[in-house]
Order: C-alpha cells, then structure tokens, then sequence
C-alpha cells in the first residue's frame, strides 16, 4: 500500500509537470519543478570514443562531490521535488568506487535511478551487486553488432567483448529475481548504420531491449567550438539518405513485429529525417525544454540546464530552489528560447508526446510495483 501511494503521488507530480511543461512554450514566466535531474559521478573514462571526446578532458577528481555531500544533495532534491527521476551522469560512472552505495541510498529513498556505462568494469561480482542495489534502468553503451566495429567507435580493443558480456551477466542476474531495466544504447553512426538491425536481433538474443540515439556535436561531449555545419565534417555522420531511409524503415517494421526496440515511431521517424537535414527537426521541434525540465548537477556540485551553456549556480553554495528561480537561471531560459542549434533530437532536449509519457510513467508504475 505505501508503494501504490508513493506511485499514485508520483503520478501526480508527473501530470502536473507535464501539462504546466505545455503551458511553458507560450508563457516564459511558467517554470515548472525541472522533471529531468541529473548528476554527475565523474568526467574519467576508460574508453577513447571518435564520438565523444570526454576522455580527452581535464578532470580533478580530488575536488568531486564527496559521497556525503552527494547523499546531501540526494536527500534536498527529494525535499523540493518530492518522487523524481535521477540519472547518474559522468564519463564512465563504474569508475567511481562509491556509485554502487549512492544508488542503493537513492534507491531506499524513493528515487527512480538510471545510468549508462559502456561496461567495461561490469563483471559478475560488480553485475550482482547492480542488480542487488536497486538501480531501475540501465544503458550499457554498444555501437556496434561486431567487434571490429564496436572496437573502432570506441578505439579500444576487446570494448565489444566487455560489453556483451556486461550485458549477459546483469540479464542472468535478472533472472534470479531482480527487477532491473536493461538496454544496448547504440549511437547511430556512418559506421554502424548496416547493423542496426543485427543489433536488434543481439538485443533479442541477450534478452534485453535496445534503444538508439543520435550523433551529436562533440561540443556537449567536450570542449570543441561548435560549428552549425559541423555535421557536413564529421566523418562519422551518415549522408546515404536511401541508406537512412532503409535503416528507419527496417526498425519501424521489427518494432512492429514485436521487437524490444524502445524508441517509439515518432523518435525512429525523426532519426532518419534528422540525419537527412537536421533543420528539419529544429522545425519540427520549434521548443527546447532544456530550460523547463532539466537540472544537471556536475561532478563539482555546479548546475547546468544545457551542457553547452555556463553554469546557473553551485547547489554547494545555494538553495536548490534559488538556483532554479535565480536571475542566472532566468537569463540563460531566455536565450535557450533563441537558440536554434540541432539538438532538439534529444530526449533531455525535447518532451514527450502523450502517449510517450504514458508508457515511460506505466513502465515506471510496473517496475516499482513488482519489488
């Protein structure tokens, strides 16, 4: 019964948002809760990916949140927002030696938790303890349905193995009663676009589910300068639009067929049109919510609503809610409004239809309500 009511109020919580997130785009003085919180467990990687230039970066990892002022931060976001989502966030999250026990103290506190790692340090010792700390949902990195590929995207030979294996291990340890929430998370690249539906079929193999995301400017994965033709450069990006259309059209057809691919119709449409002219999303998807609904803490306790724009304020040195409703946060909405860059494709950057919403809350519902 205290699980049913803590779902029925996060129910309520997500409505309220999702319908004040609406009135949002034609009112800039509605600011709703944010809905999207993430936190940062670190900027190392053990990978070194052509896509995202994370590893390359400078990181002092003496100066991250420490674990009580995380657990701190944990307990405030719940104070102000009540049930909510939370993604840890980061580079590799496993590299961190306390992430285990700050998903477990989320998890006990009424915290839906997720994360993606590329799986690299998921053995069978550290797949049991995922599954044991309550961990709702979790990516495990794979761009690839062959070693040569997957090791390429990634510049780390054996990644693919590691991933795999990563893989079966937490869906074996599912199976021994764990509730757990497992996806393959494939970035769709030039180089990978023959094998999505090989992946798809990995994904049934495994039994697991599998969800594809756009490339993106290494502008938010890094500190290059963002260029509005930067997709025209980008070796990695697919320009074989009949390629494109194929590739789309044969994941509609498995998704229908019954196939574990979470992207909806909607999102699966978009990629390829993305990919053909990302302008064409940005008309499509005229409102970014990034200023609405996302709250990212870093590794050093600053908040970002975009990962590309400075930060709004420190949740070391403010209240959670001052940074939210601050004259910071308020100048940075305004030019999120007249940003026109391409990365509405995002989820973080976009919000879900109806339906989409319905279904992630129902998922939501079912998986709370079977532990």
């Amino acid at each position: 019964m205290k699980d049913l009511r803590y779902l029925i109020r996060f129910g309520c919580i997500y409505a309220k948002n999702y319908l004040l997130e609406g009135l949002a785009i034609y009112f800039p003085r509605i600011v709703p809760k944010p809905t999207f919180i993430g936190l940062s467990v670190g900027a190392l990687c053990n990978l070194r990916c052509k896509h995202c230039d994370f590893w390359k970066m400078k990181t002092n990892p003496n100066k991250y949140l420490k674990t009580r002022e995380t657990k701190q931060i944990l307990i405030k976001l719940k104070n102000w927002l009540g049930p909510f989502r939370l993604v840890f966030t980061g580079a590799e999250p496993f590299i961190r030696k306390d992430i285990l026990e700050l998903i477990s103290f989320a998890s006990k506190n009424g915290i839906y938790t997720s994360l993606t790692s590329n799986g690299q340090l998921i053995d069978k010792k550290i797949a049991k303890a995922i599954v044991k700390s309550g961990l709702d949902f979790i990516n495990i990195s794979l761009d690839g349905a062959s070693p040569e590929t997957h090791d390429f995207l990634r510049g780390v030979k054996g990644s693919y193995q590691k991933a795999t294996d990563a893989l079966k291990f937490l869906v074996k340890e599912r199976k021994k009663g764990g509730k757990i929430a497992i996806y393959i998370l494939t970035v769709v690249m030039k180089r990978n676009l023959s094998e999505l539906e090989d992946l798809v079929k990995l994904s049934q193999e495994i039994g697991c589910e599998i969800h594809f995301q756009a490339l993106e400017s290494k502008h938010l994965y890094g500190k290059e300068k963002y260029d509005p033709l930067w997709f025209k450069k980008n070796p990695l990006w697919p320009h074989d639009s009949s390629q494109l259309e194929r590739a789309s059209e044969s994941l509609i057809r498995l998704k229908k067929k019954g196939a574990p691919i979470k992207n909806s119709y909607k999102e699966l449409t978009e990629l390829a049109i993305y990919y053909q002219n990302p302008l064409m999303i940005l008309k499509k998807n005229k409102f970014c919510f990034t200023g609405v609904r996302n709250f990212a803490i870093d590794e050093y306790g600053d908040v970002k609503f975009c990962f590309a724009m400075e930060p709004v304020g420190s949740v070391l040195k403010q209240k959670l809610e001052e940074i939210w409703y601050g004259k910071k946060a308020e100048g940075q909405r305004k030019k999120i409004r007249n940003c026109r860059r391409y990365c509405r494709i995002l989820l973080c950057n976009r919000r879900q239809s109806l339906s989409e919403g319905l279904l992630s809350f129902w998922r939501i519902f079912l998986l709370k309500l079977s532990r």
